[in-house]
């Protein structure tokens, strides 16, 4: 399980965090020394000028929390626990009485309003009271200070009063004294979980560094101390705890028996409408064994249900069926690729850097990797997917911008013609002009005349194209001169939404979806469903 997350951590423009807990974490990430620097960050003054602002406790922890939010689950970023519970807004200024009252996270502000250690558990009890997990000021604003020092905790109380804290969780420490000395207002500090070590003790950030909770500001070691404030947990991240990251851990290292192919002797292709059978080659006998094999491995690292596995698995399984004849096709054997790898053809930019971790288990180009980067992309396009459906309800206009084709890819496109494919999409080809191939519309759109204007340019395409359901257009995209685009008109989705049904516009482009062309009459729609189906006796 990735606890501190290297790579998302290096990625930043901050510099350095100390490591400074006495034992290696609970799982397997090699956190270093380079990490970044939490202390100072660059803002703009009220006249626009750059100036160097030094955040507090509160703010540096969760600066920590957020470079870790990467492609996990089990973290959210600072601002969506802030406005949960009520106190997402700040000022630059310090806040009038009138801002304090519509917002109470602003009490004790002298400089600026901002959310501060004492204000966390106050207001996680005004609109989160369960994340509360406790709170020696028991949801008051102001405590006589002899009243809540005898409530504080040690961290020897942590486990029988509080018991398992989730990750990314707050803990108060100290006391914060109001305008009166003899009153309190919250804890002075904050800290952060991040991690467990192997005996389960949390990990915190801490000001610029990560250390054991034991080793916290305020706590230094000294382990019967009632120096614990409050402790608040993240909403909707409550089960993330040691417990539950140490039974994912331990799962995760064993092999599940699963077997969603009956056999390997008879997987079915799918061409002009008829069904034909093919032997499975080494290739995808790998790839299928590796899904069956790293169930338990990725629904535990990747928070994935054991439903949810199994349909991404079987999606999976009829792709390369689809794509690359289970490994059989001439293109594939001969290595010529272009953007999309391995039997399913994925695009592997879209998953290598937010899964990185758990697709190293695997040689990035093999057909072991390929399932697992298929899975992880399945599970991204499920995510999604149903924001795409709802934008493309309606009738609207399809855009298809012009693209350069790779060496690869003109490579791929002439062994396709040979092969008596038509490529798709609408592209420049070799003598310099461009082409609109889309669904049995073909249009040869020729290159701009010298010193032709942008709109003599459209006229002048868009008079020669007969078709009513497309039009021509030059959009500014950003580059030196406008991208050429041919818009298609398209009918709105009629589809279902299972990615079992929509993978079949999705694998290729999301766009069909996004813009209402997808109506089941692609071919590619009805390849995938005519082999998924027959794969696992689907009528």
């Amino acid at each position: 399980m990735l606890m501190i997350l290297e790579n998302e951590i290096k990625m930043l423009k901050l510099n350095y965090l100390k490591i400074e807990y006495g034992e290696k974490p609970m799982f397997k990430d090699n956190v270093g020394d380079a990490m970044m620097n939490v202390l100072d960050y660059d803002i703009g003054d009220e006249n626009g000028n750059i100036v160097k602002y030094a955040e507090e406790c509160t703010a540096r922890a969760c600066r920590v929390v957020d470079s870790l939010v990467g492609g996990n689950s089990y973290m959210s970023y600072s601002d969506e626990f802030k406005s949960k519970i009520g106190a997402n807004s700040s000022t630059k200024q310090k806040p009038t009485e009138e801002e304090i009252s519509k917002n109470p996270h602003y009490y004790g502000d002298k400089e600026y309003g901002s959310l501060d250690a004492w204000d966390i558990a106050y207001m996680a009890n005004k609109n989160s009271p369960n994340n509360v997990l406790y709170d020696a000021m028991e949801g008051k604003r102001v405590v006589n200070q002899q009243d809540v020092q005898s409530k504080m905790l040690s961290y020897n109380d942590l486990k029988s009063k509080v018991g398992n804290i989730p990750v990314g969780s707050f803990i108060n420490l100290n006391i914060k004294n109001g305008d009166n000395t003899s009153e309190v207002i919250g804890g002075s500090h904050t800290v952060r979980v991040v991690g467990y070590s192997k005996k389960g003790e949390p990990l915190v950030a801490d000001w610029d560094s990560v250390k054991n909770l034991k080793n916290a500001m305020y706590i230094n070691g000294d382990l019967d101390a009632k120096s614990i404030m409050a402790i608040t947990s993240v909403p909707g991240k409550e089960k993330y705890t040691y417990d539950y990251f140490n039974n994912v851990d331990k799962k995760s290292r064993t092999n599940s028996k699963e077997n969603y192919l009956k056999s390997y002797d008879k997987l079915p292709l799918y061409e002009d409408g008829k069904i034909s059978y093919e032997k499975a080659p080494k290739e995808y006998k790998k790839y299928a064994k590796t899904l069956n094999t790293n169930k338990y491995y990725i629904t535990s690292l990747a928070d994935i249900s054991d439903e949810d596995y199994d349909r991404y698995s079987k999606i999976a399984l009829a792709l390369p069926g689809v794509e690359t004849k289970y490994g059989k096709d001439f293109l594939y054997s001969l290595g010529i690729d272009g953007e999309s790898t391995g039997l399913s053809q994925l695009v592997q930019g879209n998953v290598d850097e937010k899964y990185k971790k758990i697709l190293s288990k695997y040689p990035k180009n093999s057909p072991e990797g390929n399932a697992l980067s298929t899975v992880m992309y399945l599970k991204e396009l499920d995510k999604y997917k149903d924001e795409w459906f709802d934008k493309g309800e309606e009738e609207q206009e399809r855009p298809y911008y012009l693209n350069s084709r790779s060496a690869k890819g003109l490579l791929k496109d002439g062994v396709r013609v040979l092969q008596g494919k038509d490529k798709s999409g609408f592209y420049k080809n070799i003598l310099g002009d461009s082409t609109y191939n889309v669904d049995g519309v073909n249009l040869d759109i020729p290159s701009r005349e010298k010193n032709e204007s942008d709109s003599d340019y459209i006229n002048r395409i868009n008079n020669s194209i007969s078709n009513d359901e497309v039009r021509f257009d030059l959009v500014d995209r950003g580059g030196e001169s406008k991208t050429p685009v041919i818009y298609k008109k398209t009918k709105g989705n009629t589809i279902n939404r299972e990615l079992e049904d929509s993978i079949g516009y999705l694998w290729q482009t999301p766009n069909a979806i996004k813009y209402g062309d997808a109506q089941g009459d692609n071919a590619y729609y009805k390849k995938f469903k005519s082999i998924y189906n027959e794969l696992f006796n689907k009528k």
